[in-house]
Protein backbone atom coordinates (compact mmCIF):
# COMPACT_ATOMS: atom_id res chain seq x y z
CA UNK A 1 0.00 0.00 0.00
CA UNK A 2 1.09 3.01 -0.32
CA UNK A 3 2.15 3.86 3.66
CA UNK A 4 4.14 1.18 3.14
CA UNK A 5 5.67 2.43 -0.38
CA UNK A 6 6.38 5.61 1.23
CA UNK A 7 8.31 3.68 4.22
CA UNK A 8 10.50 1.48 1.95
CA UNK A 9 11.38 4.67 -0.04
CA UNK A 10 12.50 6.29 3.09
CA UNK A 11 14.32 3.21 4.51
CA UNK A 12 16.48 3.20 1.34
CA UNK A 13 17.27 6.70 1.54
CA UNK A 14 18.48 6.54 5.06
CA UNK A 15 20.81 3.69 3.79
CA UNK A 16 24.43 4.55 3.13
CA UNK A 17 26.80 2.24 2.26
CA UNK A 18 28.89 0.11 0.48
CA UNK A 19 25.50 -1.95 -0.88
CA UNK A 20 23.89 1.51 -2.24
CA UNK A 21 25.06 3.16 -5.07
CA UNK A 22 24.97 6.79 -4.36
CA UNK A 23 24.85 8.72 -0.92
CA UNK A 24 23.29 11.75 0.73
CA UNK A 25 25.93 14.24 0.59
CA UNK A 26 27.29 15.47 3.69
CA UNK A 27 25.96 18.86 3.29
CA UNK A 28 22.27 17.69 3.31
CA UNK A 29 22.72 16.24 6.59
CA UNK A 30 24.10 19.34 7.81
CA UNK A 31 21.35 21.40 6.01
CA UNK A 32 18.90 19.17 7.90
CA UNK A 33 20.57 20.20 11.03
CA UNK A 34 20.79 23.52 10.04
CA UNK A 35 16.56 23.17 9.41
CA UNK A 36 16.30 21.67 12.72
CA UNK A 37 18.17 24.27 14.93
CA UNK A 38 16.92 27.08 13.20
CA UNK A 39 12.60 26.20 13.51
CA UNK A 40 13.88 24.88 17.42
CA UNK A 41 15.55 28.11 18.28
CA UNK A 42 11.84 29.91 16.82
CA UNK A 43 9.56 27.22 19.10
CA UNK A 44 11.62 27.83 22.13
CA UNK A 45 11.07 32.13 21.58
CA UNK A 46 7.38 31.13 22.13
CA UNK A 47 5.69 32.78 25.21
CA UNK A 48 4.60 29.72 27.81
CA UNK A 49 1.84 28.24 26.74
CA UNK A 50 1.65 28.95 22.98
CA UNK A 51 1.89 25.25 22.17
CA UNK A 52 -2.20 25.31 22.92
CA UNK A 53 -3.45 26.43 19.63
CA UNK A 54 -7.16 27.80 19.69
CA UNK A 55 -9.57 25.78 17.60
CA UNK A 56 -10.53 27.96 14.27
CA UNK A 57 -11.01 26.85 10.93
CA UNK A 58 -7.92 26.24 9.14
CA UNK A 59 -8.79 29.10 6.61
CA UNK A 60 -9.03 31.47 9.42
CA UNK A 61 -5.84 30.40 11.83
CA UNK A 62 -3.23 33.08 10.57
CA UNK A 63 -4.91 35.67 12.18
CA UNK A 64 -5.81 33.93 15.30
CA UNK A 65 -2.01 33.44 16.03
CA UNK A 66 0.90 35.36 16.87
CA UNK A 67 3.65 36.06 14.56
CA UNK A 68 6.07 34.09 16.53
CA UNK A 69 3.94 30.72 15.91
CA UNK A 70 3.47 31.06 12.83
CA UNK A 71 5.68 29.07 10.39
CA UNK A 72 5.82 28.36 6.51
CA UNK A 73 8.04 25.20 4.96
CA UNK A 74 8.03 27.17 1.31
CA UNK A 75 9.08 24.37 -1.40
CA UNK A 76 10.38 25.76 -5.06
CA UNK A 77 11.74 25.09 -8.30
CA UNK A 78 11.83 21.80 -10.66
CA UNK A 79 13.10 19.18 -8.91
CA UNK A 80 15.57 17.01 -11.15
CA UNK A 81 15.41 13.26 -11.22
CA UNK A 82 18.54 11.12 -11.55
CA UNK A 83 18.33 8.37 -14.19
CA UNK A 84 22.07 7.00 -12.80
CA UNK A 85 24.70 7.61 -10.52
CA UNK A 86 26.19 10.32 -12.19
CA UNK A 87 23.01 12.31 -12.72
CA UNK A 88 24.41 12.73 -16.54
CA UNK A 89 21.03 12.26 -17.27
CA UNK A 90 17.96 13.03 -15.14
CA UNK A 91 14.09 14.12 -15.77
CA UNK A 92 13.33 17.17 -14.82
CA UNK A 93 10.15 19.42 -14.98
CA UNK A 94 10.14 23.28 -16.08
CA UNK A 95 9.70 25.99 -13.34
CA UNK A 96 11.57 28.95 -12.46
CA UNK A 97 10.49 29.08 -8.61
CA UNK A 98 8.88 32.63 -9.16
CA UNK A 99 5.49 31.32 -7.76
CA UNK A 100 7.07 30.04 -4.60
CA UNK A 101 9.73 32.83 -3.99
CA UNK A 102 6.81 35.48 -4.35
CA UNK A 103 4.51 33.32 -1.97
CA UNK A 104 7.63 33.48 0.48
CA UNK A 105 8.08 36.96 0.47
CA UNK A 106 4.32 37.36 1.20
CA UNK A 107 4.09 34.82 4.46
CA UNK A 108 7.64 36.93 5.59
CA UNK A 109 5.34 40.37 5.26
CA UNK A 110 2.75 38.95 6.97
CA UNK A 111 4.78 37.65 10.46
CA UNK A 112 5.86 34.29 9.65
CA UNK A 113 9.13 32.66 9.88
CA UNK A 114 10.00 30.68 6.10
CA UNK A 115 12.00 27.93 5.71
CA UNK A 116 12.45 28.19 1.91
CA UNK A 117 13.93 24.79 0.10
CA UNK A 118 14.42 25.49 -3.16
CA UNK A 119 16.16 24.00 -6.04
CA UNK A 120 20.03 25.14 -6.69
CA UNK A 121 19.61 27.80 -9.36
CA UNK A 122 15.90 28.91 -8.86
CA UNK A 123 14.51 32.16 -7.88
CA UNK A 124 14.77 32.99 -4.51
CA UNK A 125 12.78 35.49 -2.29
CA UNK A 126 13.47 39.39 -2.82
CA UNK A 127 16.40 38.32 -5.10
CA UNK A 128 14.26 37.22 -7.68
CA UNK A 129 13.47 41.24 -8.39
CA UNK A 130 17.29 41.68 -9.15
CA UNK A 131 17.61 38.62 -10.98
CA UNK A 132 14.36 39.28 -13.38
CA UNK A 133 15.82 42.93 -13.57
CA UNK A 134 19.43 41.66 -14.90
CA UNK A 135 17.57 39.32 -16.92
CA UNK A 136 16.16 42.12 -18.92
CA UNK A 137 19.25 43.52 -19.74
CA UNK A 138 20.74 43.58 -23.35
CA UNK A 139 24.45 44.13 -21.22
CA UNK A 140 25.56 44.06 -17.67
CA UNK A 141 25.84 48.03 -18.03
CA UNK A 142 22.88 48.62 -18.79
CA UNK A 143 22.01 47.28 -15.36
CA UNK A 144 25.07 48.14 -13.18
CA UNK A 145 27.98 49.89 -13.10
CA UNK A 146 31.61 50.24 -11.50
CA UNK A 147 32.24 53.02 -8.93
CA UNK A 148 35.70 54.26 -10.27
CA UNK A 149 36.55 55.99 -6.57
CA UNK A 150 34.86 53.29 -4.34
CA UNK A 151 35.23 50.00 -6.22
CA UNK A 152 31.88 49.25 -5.48
CA UNK A 153 29.20 48.11 -8.55
CA UNK A 154 26.54 50.41 -8.15
CA UNK A 155 22.72 50.04 -9.88
CA UNK A 156 21.89 52.41 -13.19
CA UNK A 157 19.65 54.72 -11.76
CA UNK A 158 15.83 54.29 -12.84
CA UNK A 159 12.09 54.41 -12.51
CA UNK A 160 12.51 51.00 -10.68
CA UNK A 161 15.40 52.73 -7.77
CA UNK A 162 12.50 53.15 -5.65
CA UNK A 163 11.21 49.59 -5.96
CA UNK A 164 14.56 48.07 -5.89
CA UNK A 165 15.15 50.22 -2.16
CA UNK A 166 12.43 48.87 -1.01
CA UNK A 167 13.58 45.51 -1.60
CA UNK A 168 16.43 45.78 0.03
CA UNK A 169 14.94 47.59 2.98
CA UNK A 170 12.36 45.26 3.32
CA UNK A 171 14.79 42.35 2.87
CA UNK A 172 16.89 43.45 5.60
CA UNK A 173 14.23 43.88 7.98
CA UNK A 174 13.03 39.57 7.52
CA UNK A 175 16.11 38.60 6.75
CA UNK A 176 16.45 36.76 10.70
CA UNK A 177 13.13 34.96 9.68
CA UNK A 178 14.31 33.37 6.61
CA UNK A 179 16.09 30.50 6.44
CA UNK A 180 17.03 29.27 2.86
CA UNK A 181 18.10 26.13 1.85
CA UNK A 182 18.96 24.42 -1.69
CA UNK A 183 18.43 20.63 -3.02
CA UNK A 184 20.43 19.26 -6.20
CA UNK A 185 17.96 16.22 -6.88
CA UNK A 186 14.94 14.30 -6.08
CA UNK A 187 16.39 12.28 -3.55
CA UNK A 188 17.89 15.38 -1.42
CA UNK A 189 14.59 17.34 -1.60
CA UNK A 190 12.40 14.41 -0.35
CA UNK A 191 14.97 13.93 2.33
CA UNK A 192 14.72 17.72 3.41
CA UNK A 193 11.39 17.74 3.05
CA UNK A 194 10.61 15.29 5.74
CA UNK A 195 12.97 16.56 8.20
CA UNK A 196 11.66 20.15 8.20
CA UNK A 197 8.15 18.67 8.43
CA UNK A 198 9.06 17.01 11.91
CA UNK A 199 11.18 19.66 12.85
CA UNK A 200 7.87 21.61 12.49
CA UNK A 201 5.26 19.36 13.95
CA UNK A 202 5.24 20.44 17.54
CA UNK A 203 3.80 24.09 16.39
CA UNK A 204 0.95 22.04 15.37
CA UNK A 205 -1.64 24.30 13.70
CA UNK A 206 1.44 27.11 13.74
CA UNK A 207 2.79 25.46 10.72
CA UNK A 208 1.80 25.82 6.94
CA UNK A 209 3.09 23.49 4.44
CA UNK A 210 2.94 25.56 0.85
CA UNK A 211 4.53 22.59 -1.47
CA UNK A 212 5.10 24.46 -5.00
CA UNK A 213 7.84 22.57 -6.34
CA UNK A 214 7.72 20.44 -9.30
CA UNK A 215 8.10 16.96 -9.04
CA UNK A 216 8.48 14.20 -11.96
CA UNK A 217 5.78 11.68 -11.71
CA UNK A 218 8.27 8.54 -12.01
CA UNK A 219 11.77 8.25 -10.75
CA UNK A 220 14.49 4.88 -10.67
CA UNK A 221 14.91 3.96 -7.20
CA UNK A 222 18.72 4.56 -5.50
CA UNK A 223 19.56 0.95 -5.28
CA UNK A 224 18.67 0.76 -8.90
CA UNK A 225 20.52 3.27 -10.47
CA UNK A 226 23.64 2.72 -12.40
CA UNK A 227 26.35 4.36 -14.33
CA UNK A 228 25.69 5.50 -17.85
CA UNK A 229 26.50 2.84 -19.87
CA UNK A 230 28.30 3.88 -23.92
CA UNK A 231 25.10 2.39 -25.16
CA UNK A 232 22.68 4.92 -23.32
CA UNK A 233 24.98 7.79 -24.27
CA UNK A 234 25.79 7.16 -27.99
CA UNK A 235 22.92 5.12 -28.93
CA UNK A 236 19.69 5.76 -26.46
CA UNK A 237 18.64 2.23 -26.65
CA UNK A 238 18.71 1.11 -23.21
CA UNK A 239 15.82 0.67 -21.57
CA UNK A 240 14.80 2.36 -18.11
CA UNK A 241 12.35 0.75 -15.46
CA UNK A 242 10.83 3.55 -13.90
CA UNK A 243 8.97 3.68 -10.47
CA UNK A 244 6.32 6.18 -8.74
CA UNK A 245 7.53 9.16 -7.12
CA UNK A 246 6.03 8.30 -3.49
CA UNK A 247 3.08 10.40 -2.45
CA UNK A 248 4.93 12.40 0.47
CA UNK A 249 2.18 14.67 0.95
CA UNK A 250 0.26 11.78 2.86
CA UNK A 251 3.36 11.28 4.88
CA UNK A 252 3.24 15.05 5.89
CA UNK A 253 -0.69 14.92 6.34
CA UNK A 254 -1.27 11.58 8.29
CA UNK A 255 2.19 11.43 10.32
CA UNK A 256 5.50 14.42 9.96
CA UNK A 257 3.02 17.14 11.10
CA UNK A 258 -0.49 16.37 11.07
CA UNK A 259 -1.39 19.37 12.33
CA UNK A 260 -0.32 21.76 9.43
CA UNK A 261 -2.03 23.93 7.13
CA UNK A 262 -0.93 22.45 3.86
CA UNK A 263 -1.34 23.73 0.04
CA UNK A 264 0.29 21.40 -2.83
CA UNK A 265 0.25 22.46 -6.36
CA UNK A 266 -0.81 19.74 -9.20
CA UNK A 267 0.74 20.28 -12.60
CA UNK A 268 -2.06 19.49 -14.95
CA UNK A 269 -2.57 20.32 -18.94
CA UNK A 270 -5.83 18.68 -19.19
CA UNK A 271 -8.61 21.05 -18.93
CA UNK A 272 -11.06 18.31 -18.82
CA UNK A 273 -9.40 16.19 -15.64
CA UNK A 274 -9.21 19.95 -14.15
CA UNK A 275 -12.88 20.29 -14.79
CA UNK A 276 -13.87 16.88 -13.20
Amino acid sequence: DDDAYIAAFYDDLDKDGDDCPTTLAASTSAAASQIRDFIEQEEQEQSPGSQTFPSVPHDDFTSALSPITRLAIVTSGSVPTPLDTDSVNYLDTLGSGNRAAACAEEFLKRGYHVVFLYREGSLRPFSRVLAKRMKKAHMLTDQVQLNSATGRLELVLDAEEARMAQTLKTYVTIKPRLLEVSFSDLFEYLYLLREACRAAAPLGHGALLFLAAGLSKMFIPRHDLSRPSAAYLDQGKESLKLSPVPHVIRAARQSWCSQAFLVAFKLENDTLSLVE
